[in-house]
């Protein structure tokens, strides 16, 4: 039966290319959580589905707007200018790695999000990237040791799985694909060199696929999370560095481009590939849509799955309470100088510190019986050779 269709969707759903009724609110902008914002779309404002411009990107880009709509067949990029552009920023600074390791997103975001976090946080994720890059460093050491023989050297059988591996997730209709491969610079920081996006991905991000891929390659992803969750986000994704596969649960933005969005959850999945020299190559990441009920599943049977930290700091609202909240939050709550001037924030972010610290512990005992023996095979090597 044909789709039927309405002389006039809302704002949100002309922008979103989604399905709208005739009733306002309609009722998807309803299920999103955003029915006191949903109105009938201005046709003399058509021209914002012509052109989007894309704010920050970097002056050293060329590609400065979108043109829509489009034919985009492009999902594979390559990204060879990641080196020059990390050196535009200071090295020694503490949130240099976090910067590297999020490079897809908005790095003048990141490092002002850094600069207004409260010591305590800043010290401890400061502790957790330095632990894990001795602890990194020893692993890629032993890997190496152990699987010399391993190393990739047959390209092209890399490119046949790549090719067969797009053909999969190009046919997946609930599932976004995202694959980027890593190259490592003289201080051991990875940069990206190739990026590969599926259709379904820019779909489920609700934004154009040549946006969402002009705004990856210019580091100018916008976080799609309230500030707190993209901490606790970014925290999780650094205390995992040693796991090979990784499965979350978090609440979104339904709309990663548009200032109209409202609330969604999602499943994000990541794995990592490494060459016998224990260097990271190449990483994939999954995004996949669930509904609250899934979400409030997972919620109740595995929590730490699900927005990590939450729990610790004692957030323990249900689907429909969050799906309610975000808004709030987004703009306000859980924005990091809003909580700093609230006794409720101050105690969560206290609360969040604390918990980063017990998990963290484990990793920093290990990364100090590293440093103990290889401070005592250079003693021995000193020694041999004063003698």
């Amino acid at each position: 039966e044909p789709r039927a269709q309405v002389p006039r969707a809302c704002e949100a759903c002309k922008r979103a290319k989604a399905r709208c009724d005739l009733s306002r609110p309609c009722s998807r902008c309803i299920k999103n959580g955003r029915g006191d914002s949903c109105c009938d779309w201005n046709s003399s404002s058509d021209l914002a589905l012509v052109k989007v411009e894309v704010s920050d990107v970097k002056q050293e880009h060329d590609v400065v707007a979108v043109e829509r709509p489009l034919s985009y067949n492009v999902n594979r990029v390559g990204l060879a200018d990641d080196i020059t552009y990390f050196q535009t920023y200071d090295t020694q600074h503490w949130a240099y790695p976090l910067m590297a390791r999020f490079s897809e997103y908005s790095q003048d975001q990141i490092l002002n999000l850094a600069y207004v976090l409260p010591p305590s946080i800043q010290n401890v994720v400061s502790s957790a990237l330095s632990t894990f890059k001795v602890i990194q460093n020893h692993t890629m050491q032993k890997r190496f040791s152990h699987d010399c023989n391993l190393l990739m050297g047959d390209q092209k059988d890399t490119g046949v799985f790549e090719m067969m591996e797009n053909e999969i997730w190009e046919r997946s209709q609930d599932t976004g694909f995202m694959r980027m491969k890593w190259d490592m610079i003289e201080n051991m920081m990875p940069v990206r060199q190739e990026l590969y996006v599926s259709d379904l991905i820019s779909t489920i991000c609700g934004i154009h696929k040549e946006e969402f891929i002009t705004r990856l390659t210019s580091k100018n992803v916008p976080i799609f999370m309230t500030e707190l969750d993209w901490i606790c986000y970014m925290i999780e994704e650094i205390l995992n560095d040693d796991q090979l596969k990784v499965c979350k649960f978090y609440r979104c933005r339904d709309s990663w481009g548009s200032s109209f969005f409202g609330c969604g959850f999602y499943c994000f999945a990541s794995e990592k590939v490494f060459d016998g020299n224990g260097t990271l190559v190449c990483s994939k990441h999954y995004i996949r849509p669930v509904s609250k009920e899934e979400f409030e599943q997972v919620r109740m049977t595995t929590p730490e799955s699900c927005r990590p930290f939450a729990s610790e700091m004692g957030d323990n609202r249900s689907a429909d309470e969050l799906q309610r909240d975000f808004i709030s939050d987004y703009h306000r709550e859980e924005t990091i100088s809003r909580m700093k001037e609230t006794e409720a924030g101050q105690k969560k972010l206290q609360l969040l510190a604390m918990a980063v610290q017990n998990r963290l512990q484990h990793f920093v005992k290990i990364a100090d019986r590293i440093r103990m023996k290889e401070n005592s095979k250079f003693e021995e090597i000193k020694t041999e050779r004063d003698l």
